[in-house]
């Protein structure tokens, strides 16, 4: 979906859906044990983060702290904001992981 207010907020372009690939769900269930239930309510959870955090990556990178629980912490989420992809302008979430992880 599109960007929520919140979003929009920290940089992310209200023209630019949030999108997430396979590589990267891929790599939440296998290797960070994040299971479907809790992927499908990180799509919400995204949308209305507990927090906002800057990445280390730059001001095109935000880090969000979800309200999605996990056995090793809230899941967050690491968003590459406003990034083209081939001839699309998207919000991509570039990682999905447990807190602690």
């Amino acid at each position: 979906g599109e960007a929520s207010p919140i979003l929009q907020q920290f940089g992310a372009s209200d023209h630019a859906p949030i999108q997430i690939s396979q590589n990267v769900l891929k790599k939440a269930l296998d290797k960070h044990e994040i299971d479907h239930a809790q992927l499908i309510g990180t799509g919400s959870a995204i949308q209305a983060p507990l927090a906002v955090f800057a990445s280390k990556r730059g001001d095109d990178h935000i880090v969000l702290l979800t309200e999605v629980a996990h056995a090793s912490g809230n899941v967050i989420a690491a968003l590459e904001l406003n990034r083209q992809r081939d001839q699309y302008l998207v919000n991509d979430i570039r990682s999905l992981h447990p807190m602690d992880a």
